[in-house]
């Protein structure tokens, strides 16, 4: 049976958007993928965007380009960072080519994913994005008994 699922998966929680690529990116794939960031985005003020690539991920020079081009309009859209998780090669490689071609201004690497959750915390001013209802109540009632 044929996988009908697609192959990288874009998705938003509040103010952070999650591009989780698994393929070979192409000038194609990467204008694909940043028309549906600026979708997911078009509604909000300040915002993140957290890559976390799988291990089979790549992209051609001339992606990682175009890339570059695309993104630096999103980022005028109110995005705060690019957060590339670089836990493996292919997240060192993206990284790398993103900055050489001239992203590094508004971009923040990591091997770990917490230190790139508390990043966006930080650069979005919520210490709150990433917890649960059960957990942030919990922290409401200790803040209200101190």
């Amino acid at each position: 049976m044929k996988d009908f699922l697609p192959q990288s998966r874009i998705f938003r929680r509040k103010n952070v958007v999650f591009e989780i690529g698994n393929k070979y990116f192409d000038d194609t794939a990467v204008k694909r993928c940043v028309q549906k960031i600026n979708t997911l985005v078009e509604q909000l003020d300040s915002w993140v965007l957290i890559s976390i690539p799988d291990k089979s991920k790549g992209i051609t020079p001339a992606a990682a380009e175009k890339a570059v081009d695309l993104l630096k309009q999103a980022l005028k859209s109110n995005c705060e960072a690019v957060l590339i998780l670089t836990s493996n090669t292919s997240g060192k490689i993206f990284a790398h080519a993103l900055k050489e071609h001239g992203l590094d201004h508004k971009l923040f690497c990591s091997e770990s994913l917490i230190e790139i959750m508390r990043k966006a915390e930080t650069l979005l001013g919520d210490p709150t994005l990433f917890m649960d209802g059960e957990t942030q109540i919990k922290k409401n009632i200790t803040s209200e008994n101190s």
